[in-house]
């Protein structure tokens, strides 16, 4: 699948940050927000991936946890 741009990508993942962070309040851990979480893995996780894919990108962030 491809992105006319960064923003395009950040659309199609946001429901799957903002579900994380949802869990996230669930726990009682509120100060994480939905672009905290995206530039958490683009600066990191994804910066150097190679054949990442959208179900990809969405397993890393349902999976992630805060520790």
């Amino acid at each position: 699948m491809d992105f006319d741009s960064l923003e395009d990508l950040r659309n199609r993942v946001d429901i799957a940050i903002t579900t994380k962070v949802d869990e996230l309040k669930d726990k009682g851990i509120t100060c994480i927000t939905n672009d905290d979480i995206w530039n958490y893995l683009t600066n990191t996780k994804w910066k150097k991936a190679k054949g990442l894919t959208l179900s990809d990108m969405v397993d890393d962030i349902l999976k992630m946890e805060i520790k």
